[in-house]
């Protein structure tokens, strides 16, 4: 039976190995999302790696022949590397940064936990979408910062993370929404909407579900006969 992501946290074998920094309660979260990807291998990204220990429990969480990619800021996680993981140095909202991560995917998985920076997590997900398998999923983790003013964040305030989700929720009916209505920042929308399959938000995470491209919903249909 395969342990739960909370078992390998507290697990003997992690305490000898580097320094994780997680909210217990996201860790159901994880299982609930990230479970149906176990059976098999799969590419995972992490963005921010801190000490490298969430990389080792994410290596004994997934399939022994997964793909697990890191991306932090600090070259001092180049060391990573040398333990078996591909590590890429660099910023997270950097185009030639983001190529780099492109050209290794597509993948499964993708968990935001970098800077939490409102403009740095909007040029990582629409920067990362499309590299995001059909069937795979994107992950923003500590958007509660999005109320933090050091993180360009407040309450509804434009360009945070919760923003990018409640827009991502009119991404997914924007083919009932009144062209009057839409105004000129809901451009963005359009080029992601027929690839959002759900959006799921938790206290500080939120997770994207990515689809085949499709076009409007189907008609709604009934079934029987018999009215009251």
């Amino acid at each position: 039976m395969q342990q739960s992501f909370e078992e390998l946290f507290w697990a003997p074998s992690t305490e000898q190995g580097r320094l994780a920094h997680k909210w217990p309660h996201y860790f159901p979260i994880y299982d609930r999302h990230f479970g149906p990807c176990r059976e098999r291998p799969i590419k995972f990204l992490e963005i921010g790696l801190g000490q490298g220990g969430s990389l080792q429990i994410w290596s004994r969480y997934f399939h022994p022949a997964s793909t697990i990619v890191g991306l932090d800021i600090d070259p001092a996680c180049s060391v990573l590397a040398e333990e078996g993981y591909h590590i890429v140095i660099g910023d997270q909202a950097d185009e030639g940064t983001l190529e780099k991560l492109r050209e290794l995917g597509p993948f499964d998985i993708i968990l935001d936990d970098g800077s939490h920076v409102g403009s740095h997590q909007h040029a990582s997900f629409f920067g990362l979408w499309q590299a995001v398998r059909p069937g795979g999923i994107y992950v923003i983790e500590d958007t509660h910062t999005a109320y933090r003013p050091e993180c360009e964040g407040g309450l509804r305030r434009p360009g945070t993370a919760v923003e990018l989700a409640k827009n991502m929720l009119d991404a997914l009916h924007i083919h009932h929404i009144p062209l009057d209505q839409m105004e000129r920042e809901d451009k963005v929308l359009s080029s992601v909407h027929s690839t959002v399959a759900g959006v799921h938000a938790y206290d500080s995470v939120v997770v994207f579900e990515r689809r085949d491209p499709c076009g409007p919903p189907l008609p709604d249909v009934m079934h029987g006969n018999q009215r009251l």
